[in-house]
């Protein structure tokens, strides 16, 4: 058992120092190697400017009213502060049927107070437009108006008479609605001329028509000439 001992332990003692000397010969036959430096980073790119918009022209139609030259300058003003590539151009009509043809010929983009009668008539011809806001007009935004000097107290002495007014706008449904409301007549009751408002102050001026339909523009610059006074007007 001695004899095997040693035996066994003179086998396994070579043994494990050959296996020892190999792990060793193995670690220096594979020398270490330096660590290498971490690869640097891509450089970053330089911001792109922005590229700035095309500018765009809006064409907004206005009619000749206070109220309306003041939204279509309030819409150039605000419009290019908060968009700044956008420029508003203000085109001028008389009426508002004018000004609905426009929209439909693609001369204007957009048209601010056109009349609720003109832009009813185009929807109802369905021109290629919509409607995105509505408010009801001022008291003294339209008004019949007949010469200084004439005789003419009332609505009801209208009959007869001739009256200029544009006819499929608002004023003309205006006219209507105080012929109606104030003397239970009708626009058949009166002889039309149909005229756009600077057209009737001029006539009007001739002698060579008995009233007017006029809008607020127009209307205060007859009044003011002295030229006529009003009849009537939305105040009822």
């Amino acid at each position: 058992m001695r004899a095997l001992r040693g035996i066994f332990a003179g086998v396994v003692a070579p043994i494990a120092l050959a296996v020892a000397a190999a792990v060793v010969l193995s670690c220096a036959a594979a020398p270490q190697q330096a660590p290498q430096p971490a690869a640097p980073a891509p450089a970053a790119k330089p911001a792109q400017p922005a590229k700035a918009r095309e500018p765009v022209t809006i064409r907004i139609g206005s009619l000749p009213h206070v109220e309306s030259f003041a939204d279509a300058l309030l819409l150039e003003k605000i419009l290019p502060a908060a968009y700044p590539y956008i420029k508003v151009e203000v085109i001028g009509f008389t009426s508002g049927g004018p000004s609905v043809a426009a929209l439909q010929s693609g001369q204007t983009d957009a048209a601010v107070i056109v009349g609720e009668q003109p832009a009813i008539n185009g929807i109802a011809n369905k021109a290629p437009y919509k409607i995105v806001a509505s408010y009801g007009w001022g008291q003294r935004h339209h008004g019949l108006i007949v010469p200084a000097n004439s005789p003419i107290k009332s609505v009801a002495e209208l009959k007869g008479k001739t009256v200029a007014l544009p006819l499929g706008t608002s004023l003309h449904e205006f006219t209507g609605t105080m012929l109606k409301e104030k003397a239970g007549l009708s626009v058949g009751d009166i002889t039309v001329a149909n005229m756009q408002s600077p057209e009737a102050a001029v006539a009007l001026k001739a002698g060579k028509i008995d009233g007017a339909a006029m809008d607020s523009a127009t209307m205060q610059k007859v009044l003011a000439d002295g030229v006529g006074r009003v009849l009537q007007d939305g105040r009822g």
